[in-house]
């Protein structure tokens, strides 16, 4: 049985005092067995931006913007979902 897509995006906003904030994006990713080649690329991809030493860690983490991050995918046969989570606090600014 195949996931049929999302039928909209949405978003929420939380607003009231707070310590950390969190953002967290989801997209639905390829499916192993219907585009096995891109089930791959998104296993490397990921993999990748996880990487302590990553470009994209380095420009999130690094520069002070983000106290954490993180970036997955989770290979699976209907709609391995793609996941990026970032974490800062309400005070962070870039340097």
């Amino acid at each position: 049985m195949e996931h049929p897509p999302l039928p909209k995006s949405e978003g929420v906003i939380i607003k009231q005092p707070v310590q950390n904030v969190i953002v967290e994006l989801g997209w639905q990713g390829p499916s192993i067995g219907k585009d096995d080649a891109a089930t791959y690329a998104a296993d490397v991809f990921s993999f990748i931006l996880r990487q302590p030493n990553s470009r994209f860690q380095r420009a999130l983490v690094d520069t002070g913007l983000a106290t954490n991050v993180g970036f997955g995918y989770y290979t699976q046969r209907n709609v391995g979902p793609i996941n990026l989570v970032a974490q800062t606090t309400r005070t962070k600014r870039r340097r």
